[in-house]
């Protein structure tokens, strides 16, 4: 037997597990190896099941086959259990990795508590240099530089109230504890005011906020209105409903696009056989368009295939279902309202009727 032979035979082992198993990811798997196997040695259906075929009707060829396909179940099984092992191995890898991180990185977080403390203790027992004397200064109004609340827009009225203290919207004066470098100095309450070299108001933080400071209350309002109309339009923009994105195009078979494969379709339920012996019945034209591409009748743009839903079952953009064999070949389709039944051409339509006329 030669090479190609052997990867004939193969192919038809795998098409014959898919049309078999009733589990969509093996049908799936079996479809991609056939698919990369074909594409491998520039085979095409007509090399893998000539017109003068396996008869359907020759049980020993039939058996034969699924003698096949059951090997082909078997051996695919083998490799699913092979790839699970794998799989839990590396999970476990990684959680003995995930564990010792966790260790180490527990373990700095104590020595840089350890260290914090004990830099605070030595702070204490020093006695805190008292800040050098800042000249009295005319108020400043301070807005914070990124307001997300209505409640934030009034400015923060700041001036120094002696030497050694500072007042906040005319509420009580605040100790300066120290001072930090050059401009800044903090406060009793944990917030720390920077002045310019001119020793001019020229930041704020306070609580975690970032104020900037201006000479006059009207300054400070129009920026604060103008901060809030930022934050109000970048909310608007991350509440806006997004569109999801379209699913990708399944792409049913590849020679089910070649073949251009056109199927007759009865609309089941319409056949209606009258007392001279005649019938009516509605068909409809269906035709493969592309491998991701169903059109019918005269629409030639086609309605792409968005999802596999296994044992052959394909949804389609516009919410129909499309039912195709392991050869590419139209079976059945259904509408939102109707299905149909689908023959190869109109005369195997008579037959079907002729066959289920009553009697």
């Amino acid at each position: 037997m030669t090479d190609k032979q052997k990867q004939i035979e193969k192919i038809r082992k795998l098409l014959a597990l898919a049309a078999q198993s009733s589990s969509d990811g093996e049908s799936s798997n079996a479809f991609s190896r056939v698919r990369r196997y074909m594409a491998a040695y520039g085979l095409t259906m007509e090399d893998i099941y000539p017109k003068s075929g396996p008869s359907s009707s020759n049980s020993a060829e039939a058996e034969r086959y699924r003698r096949e396909a059951e090997n082909a179940r078997q051996q695919a099984e083998a490799e699913r259990k092979g790839r699970d092992q794998e799989r839990r191995v590396r999970e476990e890898a990684e959680k003995r990795t995930l564990s010792t991180r966790r260790k180490k990185d527990s373990a700095a977080t104590r020595n840089i508590s350890v260290a914090r403390r004990n830099r605070n203790l030595r702070s204490s027992s020093v006695k805190r240099r008292r800040p050098t004397a800042v000249v009295r200064l005319s108020a400043r109004y301070c807005v914070d530089n990124d307001i997300e609340d209505f409640s934030q827009l009034n400015p923060l009225k700041v001036q120094f109230a002696n030497n050694h203290s500072v007042g906040l919207n005319d509420g009580e004066p605040l100790q300066i504890n120290e001072r930090l470098g050059d401009k800044g100095y903090s406060l009793e309450n944990g917030d720390i005011i920077t002045l310019s070299k001119d020793a001019v108001i020229t930041g704020l933080n306070s609580g975690g906020r970032e104020l900037s400071c201006y000479a006059t209350a009207k300054k400070a309002r129009s920026v604060s209105n103008e901060h809030y109309r930022t934050y109000q339009a970048r909310a608007e923009q991350l509440s806006a409903p997004k569109t999801p994105p379209a699913p990708d195009p399944v792409n049913i078979f590849e020679y089910s696009a070649n073949s251009r494969n056109v199927r007759t379709c009865l609309a089941d339920g319409t056949q209606e056989y009258k007392s001279d012996g005649s019938v009516s019945y509605k068909l409809q034209t269906f035709f493969f368009v592309s491998p991701s591409e169903v059109g019918f009748g005269k629409n030639t743009s086609g309605i792409t295939v968005v999802k596999q839903e296994g044992n052959g079952m394909y949804k389609l953009s516009n919410d129909d279902e499309v039912g195709v064999d392991v050869f590419g070949t139209i079976q059945r389709y259904w509408t939102k309202k109707l299905s149909f039944t689908c023959f190869a051409d109109e005369q195997e339509v008579g037959r079907y009727l002729s066959a289920h006329a009553p009697q």
